[in-house]
Order: structure tokens, then C-alpha cells, then sequence
């Protein structure tokens, strides 16, 4: 697979206090820069809930790996 990686990216879901920022909206500026593979690294914000992250990881394979916070 060609292309460069981005070795830390944070994507979360929205919330009360914050807009979401998604893997869709992630691709939008990172593919057209040539990234093709991503490492996401859970949000501190999140805690130990790495859900919204795994699914990513899930959704789009081949793309994205991950750094989880576990407890």
C-alpha cells in the first residue's frame, strides 16, 4: 500500500460539549495530502471507552490501527 501514514490522529464522537470530528471528516483532509494509513490514538476524553475508535478501526480495514487507553 502506497502512501504516507499519519502516526497520531485523534477522531471522537460528538457530545454536549463538542462537535464530532470522524473518520469520514478525517479523510477529507487526509487524503488528498497522500495518507493512506492512519494510526488513531484514543481521546483522553473518552477514558477507557475505546468504542467509537474500534469501529473505525473495523469500518475501514487496512487504514487504521489503534493505540487504546485501557484500565
Amino acid at each position: 500500500m502506497a502512501g504516507f501514514i499519519d502516526a497520531h490522529v485523534h477522531i471522537w464522537p460528538g457530545s454536549a460539549k463538542t462537535e464530532p470530528f470522524t473518520a469520514e471528516q478525517l479523510f477529507r483532509h487526509s487524503k488528498p495530502a497522500g495518507v493512506s494509513r492512519i494510526v488513531l490514538i484514543q481521546p483522553g476524553s473518552s477514558r477507557f471507552d475505546n468504542t467509537y475508535m474500534l469501529d473505525a478501526v473495523r469500518k475501514h480495514p487496512g487504514v487504521f490501527s489503534a493505540v487504546a487507553i485501557v484500565d
